[in-house]
């Protein structure tokens, strides 16, 4: 119970020094509080002190926000658009001659569906073809009694006996 009283008594105290310490500070920085002439501060540089009183004024003190950080936070990471690369441009056009050229005409089988009897030189075989299959984007369009109709994309080409 001693010790209750004790540590009471010691935070009484201490608030009451806080509160003499503000109202001591207002009581220096209130506007019409006295300041030191020059007379009076050439009298205490003479007596050897060190601590020179400058005056302050209350409203130099609440110009400046005392709350405000002391380090400006990091600006933000500028932002730079990111362009996509341009697309490829398509790759040319290749002919159907060009595509063709590997194909020859061998013979005409007539019957029930027709067939074209094509030799691929690359590939060195013989197929067997009626009009609509293909021969890689290459496609039979049309077999005639002497030659075929190849067609491949919107390009056109007869390939003869």
């Amino acid at each position: 119970m001693n010790t209750m009283n004790l540590l009471q008594k010691l935070k009484q105290t201490f608030w009451i020094a806080n509160i003499l310490a503000v109202l001591v500070i207002f009581a220096i920085l209130l506007p019409g509080s006295r300041r030191m002439s020059s007379s009076d501060s050439g009298a205490k540089e003479s007596a050897g002190s060190a601590l020179a009183l400058v005056p302050v004024e209350l409203s130099d003190l609440l110009r400046h926000n005392p709350f405000r950080p002391l380090i400006a936070p990091p600006a933000p990471p500028k932002v730079v658009p990111v362009l996509a690369p341009p697309m490829p441009p398509p790759p040319p056009k290749i002919p159907i001659s060009q595509k063709a050229s590997r194909l020859h005409l061998v013979g005409i089988i007539n019957g029930d569906p027709i067939q074209a009897v094509v030799e691929d030189a690359q590939t060195h075989t013989t197929l067997y073809l009626t009009t609509g299959q293909s021969i890689g984007d290459i496609r039979i369009e049309k077999i005639l009694s002497d030659h075929i109709v190849l067609a491949s994309d919107d390009d056109h080409m007869d390939l003869a006996l």
